[in-house]
């Protein structure tokens, strides 16, 4: 009787927040943006809209008739919670000069798996989050370990508050309430199917040794990505839907604990895609632990997120129904009945200096072609969506959908600037044919500026918008330096380049007329092509934007050489007032001959720089982190390469996955302290 009871009051708690609003929809500003009325209507448009669809958004236990729906208003989160109140074991030192996460925007904050407050060190080790009293270093010690479930991602830290993003796994029954109501009840029972959602969990951490849990956001889907204005969080979810319909969809949903508190609207654009995603958008204050806003869009497998102080932006490609050349032999039949006329390439008729191709017409007849490469034209290339949504304290507004040609590298070939947007993409990228471009869009997301063929044959590997200027590295066979003016977003145009040996995967502001890349050297094949051959620092002078120069360069290790700040910005560490630049390295010192079996052998660990215009670069030391110290044959452990690197006011820290190592900047190789983290992991061989 009681359970029968509990189980009523649960179903009548979920009705009051299931249904879909059809009433006028204030949110949507932009004439492309729709709002489904229902899941069937979901479903209807999945079935008539799928592209190449092969995978399913499908939820053990959930039938067609036992659908979620919400309601158009999200409510707050159910168990809002004051501030935890505690005795503080010592606060950050407001004093202290220290590092942060090397970030795009000013004022936007990324999260990461380290944070530093300037007295703590906060870490996502393994399954576990530790602080380290870290300063001063030679008394580093763990102070506390927090143990979590599931799969942690990254941090933020902010004040006394840390948010922890983690992907977890909920276990729930439904209920469904007649045959035809479309409406389903979760239930949260042990031992039942699983669901993998994503947790925004809030710590009050005033007591650095206790930190006290205060809230536990939860969204269905994956961890995507997030950002922090003050004290407002930003937390991005992605749930992919399959297309085996029958087998049913939901709908994410915002949940506290294990209490269902809402479902989302979801919005949508009516075009096909050739992957539809649910892409979830949470805002809350990490302080107070309220969640503030929350909205659903349907849309395409966003993989570029960029984030300005007013707006986000999401990206994804769209593909054109054949993306790749096809060789089409004598003998193959193609899937032509009729005579039928096709487009292919002539190689002869290329005019090469526009990067544009003539195309001849060729005619198949009795279901025969003669042997040729069919290809796309330029108006047939990958496009790329961009969204944008206006975001103030935690609302979240739908503004505009653009859509450009060719695709972005990351989130640093986006960049927002006096009201416009400016993008960096690379058309068939893929492709001998390939070429750049540098587009401008006004806030309703139109183009109102581009420059084109941009380094014909050749891709982008690095892009960086720093005020009216964009530098942009693009490479085949040598590194041309660009620097394009944008001072006319109407008129863009390229002012200067620099051809050099190598690439820069990642550039970096020294100041306003100085620019740092890290990437690889080059080296020229006996058979007259380039292979990489080690990493390589340069710094560019752009005093003069029409006439860049190389100042200086600093080349570490042979091929193969490697480094984590080459695709990820946050292992790079640069400070010019400090005067400390430094990465950590993989370095191959030596790659072996067939007597032992191609064994390299190489050295792990940071390398630690002073910088400056007119000395170039100057090595301060290497703090050494793999266990074989010079040699890593034939295995290595992934966790012992340093990740991370940061500063507490003369102290210098590296990070790995297993290991932080403490050293005075002044002298970096004298490491004075290890902390031995909890991390473990297994080793890897090899070959």
């Amino acid at each position: 009787m009681k359970t029968g009871f509990l189980l009523f009051t649960l179903l009548m708690a979920s009705l009051m927040i299931i249904g879909f609003s059809t009433a006028t929809d204030p949110f949507i500003t932009d004439g492309g943006l729709k709002k489904f009325s229902s899941v069937q209507e979901i479903k209807d448009y999945l079935k008539k809209n799928q592209v190449n669809q092969s995978l399913v958004n499908y939820r053990p236990g959930v039938s067609d008739t036992a659908m979620s729906t919400a309601k158009s208003a999200v409510p707050q989160v159910a168990s809002q919670l004051s501030p935890v109140s505690g005795q503080s074991t010592g606060s950050s030192q407001t004093t202290a000069t220290y590092s942060t996460t090397n970030i795009q925007v000013s004022g936007v904050d990324e999260a990461d798996i380290v944070k530093n407050d300037g007295k703590y060190i906060y870490i996502v080790s393994g399954d576990k989050i530790v602080t380290v009293d870290a300063y001063p270093g030679k008394n580093a010690s763990i102070i506390s370990k927090l143990n979590t479930s599931g799969t942690p991602y990254d941090i933020f830290v902010n004040g006394d508050r840390l948010v922890l993003f983690k992907d977890s796994y909920d276990t729930y029954s439904t209920i469904s309430v007649g045959s035809n109501s479309g409406i389903m009840a979760k239930i949260i029972a042990p031992g039942y199917p699983s669901q993998v959602n994503v947790q925004a969990v809030i710590y009050n951490i005033s007591d650095r040794k206790k930190p006290v849990l205060m809230s536990n956001i939860s969204v269905d889907g994956t961890y995507y990505d997030s950002r922090r204005i003050g004290d407002i969080v930003y937390m991005v979810t992605q749930e992919y839907i399959y297309t085996y319909l029958d087998s049913g969809i939901t709908v994410p949903s915002i949940r506290t604990g294990n209490k269902t508190i809402a479902t989302p609207d979801v919005y949508y654009f009516d075009n096909p895609e050739s992957q539809y995603v649910f892409h979830t958008i949470t805002s809350f204050n990490m302080t107070t632990g309220k969640e503030i806003d929350s909205k659903t869009f349907l849309m395409g497998s966003t993989n570029t997120f960029y984030v300005s102080p007013d707006n986000m932006y999401l990206g994804y490609e769209q593909y054109p129904q054949y993306q790749w050349p096809m060789v089409i032999m004598e003998d193959i039949k193609p899937p032509v009945l009729s005579e039928t006329n096709v487009s292919i390439i002539d190689a002869n008729t290329s005019t090469g200096s526009t990067n544009k191709t003539q195309k001849t017409p060729v005619t198949i007849v009795n279901n025969k072609i003669p042997s040729t490469t069919v290809t796309l034209s330029s108006e047939e290339s990958t496009k790329t969506i961009i969204h944008r949504l206006a975001i103030e304290n935690g609302t979240v507004k739908y503004g505009a959908k653009g859509e450009v040609e060719g695709q972005l590298l990351n989130q640093f070939s986006l960049d927002e600037y006096n009201s416009t947007l400016r993008l960096a993409t690379t058309v068939n990228q893929y492709s001998s044919d390939s070429y750049n471009n540098v587009v401008v869009l006004n806030s309703s997301m139109k183009k109102i500026g581009e420059i084109t063929h941009v380094a014909p044959g050749e891709k982008i590997y690095s892009a960086r918008f720093i005020g009216d200027n964009l530098y942009l590295v693009t490479f085949k066979q040598m590194d041309p330096f660009f620097v394009i003016d944008l001072s006319n977003p109407a008129k863009p145009k390229v002012l200067g380049k620099l051809k050099i040996p190598g690439f820069s995967d990642y550039l970096h502001p020294y100041d306003a007329t100085h620019i740092i890349g890290i990437g690889e050297s080059t080296q020229q094949t006996s058979e007259g092509g380039y292979r990489a051959n080690g990493l390589k620092l340069a710094l560019f002078d752009v005093t003069n934007a029409t006439d860049p120069k190389m100042l200086d360069k600093y080349e570490i290790g042979l091929s193969g050489s490697s480094s984590p700040a080459l695709d990820d910005h946050k292992a790079f560490l640069f400070d010019k007032e400090k005067n400390i630049l430094a990465i950590p390295v993989y370095e191959v010192t030596s790659t072996g001959n067939s007597n032992n079996n191609y064994k390299e052998t190489a050295w792990s660990g940071v390398y630690v720089f002073s910088l400056t215009p007119e000395k170039g670069f100057n090595l301060l030391g290497k703090v050494p982190f793999n266990s074989n110290k010079d040699t890593i044959e034939p295995r290595y452990c992934v966790s012992d390469n340093a990740k991370r690197l940061l500063y507490i006011n003369d102290t210098f820290y590296a990070l790995s996955d297993n290991t932080l190592k403490i050293s005075p900047i002044s002298k970096v190789s004298d490491v004075i302290k290890t902390v031995t983290l909890p991390y473990t992991s297994p080793c890897y061989w090899v070959y």
